[in-house]
């Protein structure tokens, strides 16, 4: 095997595993997990109307609460809303 061809070979099979390492850690973040909290909107910490996601990876059918979360879990509060 020719020097060109080693380093040929060499690259291809770098640009697989980081093909491979991207493809598995896009199936591992999905953003949010059931549990977490979202602000409403503008509100104080304790006293506002919280939403619990549902299904991982989406706020549709998050239910309402009006219990605070903990230290212990996520919170998002989006772009121009103010906690």
């Amino acid at each position: 095997m020719k020097k060109n061809e080693s380093f040929n070979a060499l690259f291809r099979w770098k640009q697989i595993g980081l093909i491979c390492f991207s493809i598995l850690y896009s199936c591992i973040v999905q953003g949010q997990s059931v549990g977490d909290y979202a602000a409403s909107g503008n509100m104080t910490w304790s006293s506002g109307a919280w939403q619990v996601c549902t299904t991982a990876g989406s706020w549709s059918g998050a239910t309402n609460t009006s219990t605070p979360p903990t230290s212990l879990t996520n919170v998002w509060i989006l772009t121009g809303q103010t906690v």
